[in-house]
């Protein structure tokens, strides 16, 4: 799966303006306001949420990434789906989109497309940890 078929996936967020970082992709790292209302407007909870990610996105995409290496499919796709829905909180679409067409091409053997995702998924979960980083663990409760 390419980048360009999970954009087509994700239509609606390639259509929100964002500012952007020097160098970052055309495309928004996550939208907090979609993630509020789906959290009911808790911003205590989306605080949690993302110190819960932040503290286990590392540990994921080690465990993601040796699974892939030695070809363990149940792993490799129980490590693709909690990033999926990890990063599915806070509405990081192509985050969430990488890391499940991982899980769906592992679960079907094909560690090649797997594998050839992986730098992107990495790319985009350091993002995803770096703006909730600045966006939502750096607010005052």
């Amino acid at each position: 799966m390419s980048l360009s078929s999970i954009h087509q996936m994700a239509p609606d967020i390639m259509n929100t303006p964002r500012t952007f970082e020097a160098g970052d992709p055309p495309w928004p790292v996550f939208d907090i306001e979609r993630s509020l209302r789906r959290l009911g407007g808790d911003k205590s909870l989306l605080r949690d949420l993302a110190r819960f990610f932040v503290e286990d996105a590392e540990s994921l995409l080690t465990s993601l990434q040796g699974a892939l290496e030695s070809k363990d499919t149940k792993a490799a796709s129980r490590a693709a789906h909690s990033l999926s829905g990890q990063s599915a909180n806070f509405s990081a679409d192509i985050c969430s989109s990488l890391a499940k067409a991982i899980e769906l091409a592992s679960q079907s053997g094909d560690f090649e497309s797997s594998t050839g995702m992986l730098e992107e998924l990495l790319r985009e979960v350091n993002r995803l940890t770096e703006a909730l980083r600045r966006q939502v663990l750096t607010e005052t409760p």
